[in-house]
C-alpha cells in the first residue's frame, strides 16, 4: 500500500488512526512523542530529523520521520504495544509486508 493510500484511509475511517498501532507510515514525531500526520509523502526515511520543528506549545523540538529503513530495528515502545494489542485481539490487519 502506497503512503498516500495509507493516509486517505487513515484520513477518511470512522476509526482513530490515532491509536492505532503502526510501525512505519507518513507521521513525523518530535522527541516529546507528540505526532503530526502528513499528507504527502516523507523526504527522510530511517528515523531522521525532517527539518521541521514541532509546533506544541513549549516544544519547538525538532521533528523525525516515522519510516524505519529496512536495517532499522522496530520501535521498542511501539512493537510492545503492538504486541499486547494483536494476544488480545480477534482480527489482525497487516498491511504492506513482504
Amino acid at each position: 500500500m502506497s503512503p498516500d493510500v495509507m493516509i486517505l484511509v487513515n484520513i477518511t475511517s470512522p476509526y482513530d488512526y490515532r491509536s492505532a498501532d503502526e510501525m512505519t507510515n507518513n507521521r513525523n514525531m518530535c522527541d516529546d512523542r507528540m505526532r503530526y500526520l502528513r499528507d504527502f509523502e516523507m523526504e527522510t526515511i530511517g528515523m531522521k530529523p525532517t527539518g521541521r520543528n514541532c509546533t506544541a506549545q513549549g516544544c519547538k523540538g525538532k521533528l523525525f520521520d516515522t519510516t524505519l529503513d529496512w536495517e532499522d530495528e522496530l520501535p521498542p515502545n511501539e512493537l510492545k504495544a503492538a504486541e499486547k494489542h494483536c494476544q488480545n485481539a480477534d482480527l489482525v490487519l497487516c498491511l504492506g509486508t513482504r
